[in-house]
């Protein structure tokens, strides 16, 4: 298998912007049914970013707005530009953030998570990296560097189910005395 790691990122000056404004509104006046095959396209992107075999990584090159949050947490690593911003937008439109939210939980802890979801608030990559979202933080310029250092330590490295496994086994062995 020639794929070790996958990368996500974006083009230009967004890494994702979440659902366009015509679709959001599209999908509030759409019917019950076709909302609910939306979340479940989105629920399914997002469950096989998470559980995906080799490594994921999200490069994360501008704006990370709504479900472009829950994709950088789903990946494995995330690093962001200096520039980069990000928003938990979903709380502004109505909506709950529930597709994207244990992937966020999981990320940075409950308690920041419900900040994020009830403000909405903007923010930038020193405060993602502060609170967990990103790993790292660094200077466009020296993204693409920074990044290739990492995803060939990736490449290098056993494979995400090696490393899921011994993590999982010591996440449930007994502490020791």
């Amino acid at each position: 298998d020639s794929v070790r790691v996958i990368v996500l990122t974006g083009e230009g000056k967004a890494f994702s912007a979440g659902a366009d404004l015509e679709w959001m509104q599209r999908a509030s006046e759409a019917s019950i049914d076709l909302s609910r095959k939306d979340v479940r396209r989105l629920a399914e992107m997002l469950w096989r970013v998470d559980s995906c075999p080799k490594p994921t990584i999200a490069r994360v090159n501008g704006i990370a707005f709504g479900s472009g949050v829950g994709l950088a947490c789903a990946c494995d690593i995330a690093v962001a530009s200096k520039s980069a911003s990000f928003a938990v937008t979903e709380a502004k439109f109505g909506m709950l953030p529930a597709t994207i939210g244990p992937y966020v939980i999981n990320a940075i802890g409950p308690r920041w998570a419900r900040m994020l979801f009830i403000t909405a608030e903007r923010f930038e990559a020193d405060f993602a990296a502060k609170i967990g979202l990103v790993h790292h933080e660094v200077e466009r310029p020296h993204m693409v560097d920074s990044f290739s250092t990492m995803a060939h330590t990736a490449v290098l490295t056993p494979s995400r189910q090696t490393a899921s496994a011994v993590f999982s086994d010591l996440a449930s062995a007994p502490a020791s005395t």
